[in-house]
């Protein structure tokens, strides 16, 4: 008993056009079949009958064509409260030519969605400094209005223009879209956005719903600067050496431009004040 659909993954209220192969690949004929199709969780009882199938044959619905015609079941995809394995068996009792009981057995899993889409987009290479927005896209694929907690977060390498909680209501069918602006806090490679989760009441039980988590490569550069005077301590008279150290730690070269002064009452002996420089990560 070989079963097959036209597809792996069903939305509540989808058509599951499901085959049935009766395939005998004994030796002596098969009689008297009784199949049964049901499923776990329980969704569908479903009985068929059969005279025989011949020995090493495969039962064809109508044996004047060229194709094998199967057994064809379809069936509404149940609507569940989350996302579900939807497991369907075939069981066979049927007898040989001396009436010996026989059975067998097959099946197959289809995955059924959840009633609610959750999907978090954001542009996926961002520069430093800049923001960019977040768009949360929801859709409702059940067949009952849900109430829903959506909330998101940023996680330490981001941060938001704005609180990231809401609660919306959803119709069967209705989408909706929420959106946030981010800024990056450091430049950095696969930076992970958080997923957003959805939360909703079906039957006085709360499910939850989960988003994509989005990486994000974020390109900039990042100076740091540490100056330093040598001696730290001086007398009237004396000459002492600044030095200024530039450090990009970004990943992402910087046109620098460093300007400097000269503290009143002190005076400039030798080196610059102003320059202009690249510098690279």
């Amino acid at each position: 008993l070989i079963l097959t659909g036209d597809g792996e993954i069903y939305q509540g209220g989808d058509e599951m056009r499901v085959q049935l192969q009766i395939a005998n690949i004994g030796i002596v004929d098969a009689e008297n079949l009784r199949i049964r199709l049901d499923s776990i969780p329980p969704f569908v009882n479903r009985q068929y009958s059969i005279s025989m199938v011949e020995a090493g044959r495969v039962w064809d619905k109508k044996k004047n064509t060229h194709e094998i015609d199967n057994l064809k079941i379809n069936i509404k995809a149940p609507y569940f409260p989350e996302p579900i394995d939807l497991k369907l068996r075939a069981h066979a009792l049927y007898t040989d030519p001396q009436k010996k009981p026989c059975e067998s057995w097959g099946g197959t899993v289809f995955h059924i969605s959840g009633p609610i889409q959750l999907h978090k987009r954001v542009e996926e290479t961002q520069e430093f400094q800049k923001s960019y927005y977040v768009i949360n896209s929801l859709r409702n694929c059940g067949n009952r209005t849900l109430t829903l907690d959506l909330s998101d977060s940023t996680g330490s390498g981001f941060q938001a223009d704005s609180s990231l909680n809401w609660k919306l209501n959803l119709s069967p069918g209705e989408s909706k879209t929420i959106s946030y602006l981010i800024k990056a806090k450091l430049p950095g490679l696969s930076q992970i956005l958080p997923d957003a989760k959805g939360c909703y009441n079906w039957d006085d039980k709360i499910y939850t719903v989960r988003s994509e988590s989005p990486v994000i490569d974020v390109f900039g550069p990042l100076i740091e600067v540490e100056r330093s005077i040598s001696p730290s301590k001086l007398q009237p008279g004396d000459v002492a050496t600044v030095s200024i150290q530039l450090t990009n730690t970004g990943n992402k070269e910087a046109a620098i431009s460093l300007q400097g002064t000269v503290p009143g009452k002190t005076k400039l002996i030798s080196g610059v004040l102003n320059e202009s420089l690249m510098l690279l990560p």
